[in-house]
């Protein structure tokens, strides 16, 4: 096992050896899918309350 930093971790993967930013990548696919039972969706008032919160407190609410 070896330590590395962090960006050394996202080059060895990609077989490149550098970190270049210059060039694009070759596009990756990527599809998600979620599905969600009716009887665990969120009410409206729920809903209501979580964008009350987001909007007012949201962005200076603490992270830890």
């Amino acid at each position: 096992m070896r330590v590395v930093s962090y960006l050394e971790s996202l080059i060895i993967p990609s077989d490149k050896g550098t970190w270049n930013t210059s060039q694009h990548d070759k596009p990756d696919g990527f599809y998600a899918k979620s599905l969600v039972r009716e009887d665990y969706l969120m009410s409206r008032y729920a809903i209501s309350n979580l964008m009350d919160v987001l909007v007012t407190k949201g962005s200076s609410a603490s992270l830890h």
